[in-house]
């Protein structure tokens, strides 16, 4: 992301995947609403875009294939690589925001649920009493019985 404005004058940010500004107004940035990039941010977020799509590029074979038939990788492409480097530890996504002043807070959760694992995404393990403490794969499952821990 590219903020737009700075500290007082902070009032949004710049979405440098899809190329779009994010401008928060009324109290607490409650009311938000999308355009494109300012003129004099173009380059810089062109820039910085760029310099995103090589990194992921090195991380991404899929996203390295695309990159090279075509430099101008489409948003989809560009989030799906980043969830998959996310996911897999590679690659650490950074936002920016105001929690005091309620701004960026919006795009931040969106960007939990695109590029982070869902519980779904991933495996679970415990250990069986009944086997001697042997470790186990935990599937969730709405129709087995409830399974949790409780710690203090």
């Amino acid at each position: 992301q590219v903020p737009l404005g700075a500290e007082d004058k902070f009032a949004g940010v710049v979405d440098v995947v899809r190329r779009e500004a994010h401008h928060f107004e009324g109290y607490k940035g409650l009311s938000w609403n999308t355009t494109e990039v300012p003129a004099k941010l173009v380059e810089q977020v062109e820039e910085t875009r760029k310099t995103l799509v090589e990194l992921m590029a090195d991380l991404d074979d899929d996203l390295a294939e695309s990159f090279l038939v075509d430099e101008n990788v489409p948003a989809d492409e560009l989030e799906r690589a980043i969830r998959r480097q996310t996911i897999a530890r590679k690659f650490c996504p950074v936002l920016l925001g105001s929690a005091y002043k309620n701004k960026g807070v919006q795009p931040l959760l969106d960007a939990v649920c695109k590029y982070l694992p869902s519980p779904g995404d991933r495996t679970y393990s415990g250990y069986d009493q009944s086997r001697n403490e042997e470790r186990v794969e935990i599937t969730p499952d709405e129709k087995k019985p409830f399974l949790g821990m409780a710690f203090k």
